[in-house]
């Protein structure tokens, strides 16, 4: 604008007035605003804004499948399906690292999928319950489109094929028939109600079996496949509700819970061989003689049935599950909250998964290098490289099992509290392939770890305070025994060091010191004291402060006499989790994340708050970029993005690309926020224009 106006001015004389006028201003304003040569930092400490602070999801990386139903294996392929509208392809090649290949949305058909068929190489059929069916094209994973949708079922419960022809159960309207020679033109063939209420189909040969409430186990011969002929049937009284074939075998099981085995070598004339009384069945797969029975949320039993007449229960387990499939390697098991879990054959009886995937529940977020190490419960350790905050990507895992819930980093080690398996260190220098070093374990179930020199510190929630000898990390060793450490009782759930200082938090009582710099015989640290805090929640330190989240405030705590806490000031509300970046503390609790600024270290200044749509269960924050981990079943790591001082740009701008300060509206001082400068002026944000 001034050189518009200047433009104007044709009297060299004047412009040299006015120039010089401009000049004597600006100086004179530049003497008041400098001390010694250099521009004033101007923080906004305290924001307060009255509306919640604006924030922009950045990317994130989910593994979490929720809460799964169905499943079907082939080759090297797994289709899943979850309690909603979702298939999930994957690629399971590598058991160790399996690749998800798409998600398709079954958009046509709003409705969990009550059964999944592979047929033809390339098509799937999913079973839409009460919506009826729609077959998709798979033969491009990357573009899976729906060929074929009927609706006019009532409730459609199973599926099977053969020689081009799908039939699909209903459990109202019997046996529905439908003709698939051009999947450009699929046609319904008929409906059979003489099928009976129909819950289970599986073909052999030229004959269907289907297991039905009302009319027994029917038995029909599809030597004309659209019109099927009933040529057996078997009748007890029971209501029959899956059914498996093998040999001259049909098992079953029915609404009393019992696996039956019938002879069908004669198929007009089946005959009951034996059976076993169990417990809430509802589900049922055979492999050569074995018989895998599901109850849900009973668990499964796995059953020996090479003599028919007399069945015997190998396993019974109460890990509660949706689906069970099987080939000659794995049991596949889907559940609602573990993911996908992979069983081999091999090793039966032992029900230990040897893989699993598709679990999401992070405890922890740990991040080093543009690579986020994540705690994942039974999922164990996750690394994801961050590098791209849009589009992350998983490298590797390490699972032995437990569950893993703390973790610490230095110089590519990677250290591990698994609740179950102690101390473990990682090797991470490759990503891809972690390896572990050593471990430690005793017992007792770690939560937390810290490192400090030549030592690993635990906390552990049955085993109370534990100091682990790291300087050989293939053989560490803990440096006493745990009843001998003070106050074994505390369930410690979280570890830092400050200083020469471990302080420990038990969420029931509070956080415990102890010292750890003078080692008492060379053997443990010293209790110094306990600072009581009922319903504690979790804490962060630094310069001599103790900020802890507790039932009603975040307590301020001054621990420059470690011996001797003082409660300096609280600050109102409810908070769960806590992570501490410089002088911005960030609280949060359910859906909410607070942030406060602490560069007065008695007292907490308010920045902002805003809300997301899921519960957080972790928080880390690095170079302006927030990471969260969430309870749901969606987003196991989300990146966000937050514009703390309400200038314009959010913190990740600021942080990487205009190198502002996220806690300055005006990194130069020159009277414009950054925002205006970047967004309206064009102009440098760190530099006064």
């Amino acid at each position: 604008m001034l050189r518009k106006k200047l433009a104007f001015v044709q009297n060299t004389t004047v412009f040299a007035m006015i120039f010089a006028l401009l000049l004597t201003l600006t100086l004179a304003n530049l003497s008041q605003n400098t001390v010694g040569g250099k521009k004033p930092i101007q923080k906004q400490l305290h924001v307060n804004a009255e509306e919640p602070l604006p924030y922009v999801e950045l990317g994130g990386w989910n593994e979490n499948l929720g809460e799964l139903n169905q499943i079907i294996v082939n080759g090297a392929i797994a289709f899943i399906t979850d309690h909603s509208e979702n298939l999930f392809v994957y690629d399971l090649e590598n058991l160790s690292n399996p690749l998800l290949l798409n998600t398709y949305r079954s958009e046509a058909l709003p409705s969990y999928i009550n059964d999944i068929l592979y047929i033809n190489e390339s098509l799937i059929v999913l079973g839409k319950g009460s919506h009826g069916l729609e077959i998709i094209d798979c033969s491009n994973f990357s573009n899976i489109i729906s060929v074929y949708t009927y609706t006019q079922t009532d409730q459609i419960t199973s599926l099977a094929f053969k020689d081009s022809i799908l039939y699909a159960t209903d459990k109202v309207d019997g046996l529905h028939i439908f003709d698939l020679s051009d999947l450009n033109d699929v046609q319904y063939i008929t409906n059979m109600s003489s099928a009976g209420s129909a819950y289970s189909i599986r073909i052999l040969d030229q004959y269907a079996y289907i297991a039905s409430s009302s009319a027994g186990i029917k038995i029909f011969d599809l030597i004309d496949p659209i019109n099927p002929i009933e040529v057996g049937n078997f009748i007890d009284g029971s209501s029959f509700l899956e059914l498996e074939i093998e040999d001259n075998f049909v098992y079953t099981i029915d609404d009393l819970d019992t696996l039956k085995i019938l002879n069908v070598s004669d198929i007009s004339n089946p005959v009951k061989l034996g059976e076993f009384i169990g417990s809430h069945y509802d589900d049922l797969v055979v492999l050569n003689d074995i018989a895998f029975v599901s109850a849900s949320a009973w668990g499964f039993s796995i059953m020996n049935c090479t003599n028919p007449n007399t069945i015997v229960e190998m396993v019974k387990n109460d890990s509660r599950i949706r689906d069970i499939f099987v080939d000659s390697n794995y049991i596949y098991l889907t559940t609602s909250t573990r993911g996908v879990e992979l069983l081999s054959i091999d090793s039966l009886p032992s029900v230990q998964p040897e893989f699993r995937f598709g679990y999401g529940d992070i405890k922890e977020i740990l991040i080093e290098n543009n690579i986020a190490y994540l705690a994942n419960g039974i999922g164990g350790v996750v690394i994801v490289n961050i590098s791209d905050s849009q589009a992350p990507e998983k490298l590797g895992v390490f699972n032995e099992g437990g569950k893993t819930y703390g973790l610490y980093y230095n110089n590519d080690l990677l250290y591990v509290a698994n609740d179950g398996l102690g101390l473990q260190i990682l090797d991470v220098k490759k990503p891809t392939h972690p390896t572990k070093l050593g471990a430690f374990y005793d017992g007792g179930n770690a939560r937390s770890v810290a490192v400090r020199g030549n030592r690993a510190y635990l906390a552990d929630s049955s085993d109370g305070f534990e100091i682990i000898n790291i300087t050989n990390l293939e053989s560490p060793f803990e440096i006493v025994q745990g009843e001998d450490v003070p106050f074994i009782n505390e369930s410690f759930t979280k570890i830092e060091i400050m200083d020469d200082y471990a302080y420990l938090l038990d969420k029931n009582e509070g956080v415990f010191i102890f010292s750890i710099g003078e080692e008492i015989d060379d053997t443990t640290g010293e209790f110094l004291v306990d600072y009581s805090a009922p319903v504690s929640r979790d804490f962060a330190v630094k310069n001599d402060r103790v900020y802890m989240s507790s039932f009603g405030s975040i307590n301020i705590i001054d621990v420059s006499i470690p011996e001797n806490p003082l409660l300096v000031s609280n600050h109102e509300g409810y908070y769960k989790n806590q992570f501490l970046e410089e002088d911005v503390l960030f609280a949060t609790y359910s859906f909410d994340i607070y942030l406060f600024n602490i560069t007065n270290p008695n007292q907490l200044n308010e920045i902002g708050d805003f809300a997301l749509n899921e519960s957080i269960s972790d928080l880390f924050y690095k170079k302006g970029a927030l990471y969260l981990s969430h309870y749901s079943r969606d987003k196991d790591l989300q990146i966000i993005t937050i514009d703390r001082d309400l200038d314009g740009l959010n913190d990740y701008e600021e942080e990487n690309v205009y190198h502002t300060d996220p806690n300055n509206p005006d990194t130069d001082g020159d009277g414009l926020s950054d925002g205006i400068e970047v967004t309206l002026y064009n102009t440098d944000p760190t530099n006064p224009d």
